[in-house]
């Protein structure tokens, strides 16, 4: 996907020095935007000021916020001026969830860890409400099998105290009660179970991401009818998507008000604000 996007990037840019688009796309990597203000000494129109942290600063017509919810929740950027957060906004961030998480990724090879099993190419996703890993995703070719498993919350912390060794050995148990055949017997070759690689990764200490999305969130949502009668669905979602003097647009699976979490999701969210951004001007 990031591919196909630096593709697209470099192709827009060529039609630019061509003269056949308008715009050139520019991307600035390592410059965390730390505040949002009015832009200085700008006569006649509303501008944005981005301060780095560096100290560097950029003026906007426009700008599409999309850091995510649990930054938002912890004032990385600061809004001011004529775009401050509106007091809707504030409590619609405190309000949806973003839970804390971390993902444990181990590769096994068959006939090296596992023995081959149709069992294995069953199902993409397996749910474990009950287990340290609630759910388990797979990616398989011919010679191998890739599994994450996600941790969060209370779960989360529980596996910080543990060593690395130790949560590789709870994710191998966990999955050797998973993964047995017809007769009950386990598709690990080995009574201590192996793997071919192990990695932990707590995306809570991540500080550009700080947990891992979005979640549906008791009280986050209501309902109002308008003046015809016909109810309209409302949530705080609604509220962090909504932008600030039709100069600060925001995006991210947490203002998508349909779906949450995923990939997908922010794509969506981030085709909305840039149509929405277009249709402002």
């Amino acid at each position: 996907m990031i591919e196909y996007f630096l593709g697209a990037i470099d192709r827009n840019n060529e039609r630019f020095e061509q003269g056949k688009c308008r715009a050139k796309i520019s991307i600035y990597l390592s410059t965390p935007i730390v505040a949002i203000d009015n832009a200085k000494n700008v006569e006649g129109t509303k501008k944005a000021r981005l301060s780095t942290g560096l100290g560097a600063y950029f003026d906007c017509d426009k700008v599409i916020v999309t850091i995510p919810l649990s930054l938002l929740k912890h004032n990385t950027i600061s809004f001011s001026g004529d775009f401050c957060l509106p007091v809707e906004k504030k409590i619609a961030i405190d309000k949806v969830n973003m839970f804390s998480g971390m993902k444990a990724h181990i590769l096994l090879r068959k006939g090296v860890d596992v023995r081959p099993s149709h069992i294995f190419e069953a199902t993409d996703l397996y749910y474990c409400p009950d287990q340290l890993f609630s759910q388990v995703w797979l990616n398989r070719n011919k010679e191998t099998i890739f599994l994450t498993g996600f941790v969060v919350a209370e779960t989360r912390d529980r596996l910080l105290s543990k060593s690395k060794d130790s949560a590789c050995e709870l994710f191998l148990r966990q999955l050797c009660e998973m993964f047995k055949d017809e007769e009950d017997e386990s598709l690990f070759l080995h009574s201590n179970p192996t793997c071919s690689a192990f990695d932990l990764y707590d995306w809570s200490a991540d500080e550009f991401s700080g947990g891992l999305y979005s979640s549906p969130s008791i009280g986050a949502g209501w309902e109002i009818h308008n003046d015809n009668g016909t109810k309209i669905i409302q949530t705080c979602r609604h509220d962090i998507k909504k932008s600030i003097a039709e100069t600060i647009f925001f995006a991210g699976e947490h203002t998508n008000v349909k779906t949450c979490a995923t990939t997908q999701a922010a794509l969506e969210s981030g085709l909305i604000a840039a149509t929405d951004l277009l249709e402002s001007f």
